[in-house]
């Protein structure tokens, strides 16, 4: 379930906002099958939502009194990364919550000569492997998280629905 906050339409006025929400809707339940998850298909939630909303939930959650791109809130703990529970009914099979600030996203795609169609898809693979139990607090787990999002993101858009397929965004730092 993708979700935009009420703060964030009032962040830009009654303007659309700058990416398709259909799109990132569609982007993130091909990522949510391309994991293969047990006991069937799994859900996550994402809000898009404002600098400001993001920096309470940092300073909150994670005593850093600064805005974020993406905060992610796993709704299960995993004591192994990348081995959830198996759920036999469909209810239990929620992932958690993802929070991404479209507008530190935007700054960031500007700084960075990217898009957000390019970027958008990179944070979210990121927050479902965090919502999978992974972390990147060290060397070591920050290569394995790689590993996992770099597959999914090679992979997901063959469940994409067609009108969506397109190639694999670039990676967010640019290598040449």
């Amino acid at each position: 379930m993708v979700m935009v906050n009420k703060l964030l339409r009032q962040h830009y006025g009654g303007r659309p906002l700058p990416l398709g929400v259909a799109k990132l809707k569609a982007q993130m339940n091909a990522m949510l099958r391309t994991l293969q998850l047990p006991g069937g298909q799994w859900d996550a939630g994402l809000l898009l939502t404002t600098d400001k909303h993001i920096q309470s939930l940092n300073r909150k959650h994670r005593n850093k009194d600064k805005p974020t791109d993406i905060l992610s809130f796993p709704n299960y703990k995993v004591k192994v990364q990348g081995q959830l529970p198996h759920m036999c009914v469909e209810s239990g099979r929620y992932l958690g919550d993802m929070f991404i600030s479209l507008p530190y996203v935007e700054a960031f795609c500007v700084e960075n000569e990217t898009t957000l169609e390019e970027r958008m898809p990179i944070l979210v693979a990121h927050g479902l492997v965090h919502l999978m139990g992974y972390d990147h607090e060290t060397d070591e787990d920050f290569a394995v998280m790689s590993e996992v999002e770099d597959a999914l993101l090679e992979n997901y858009v063959r469940h994409l629905p067609p009108h969506y397929r397109k190639e694999r965004p670039r990676d967010s730092i640019d290598t040449e």
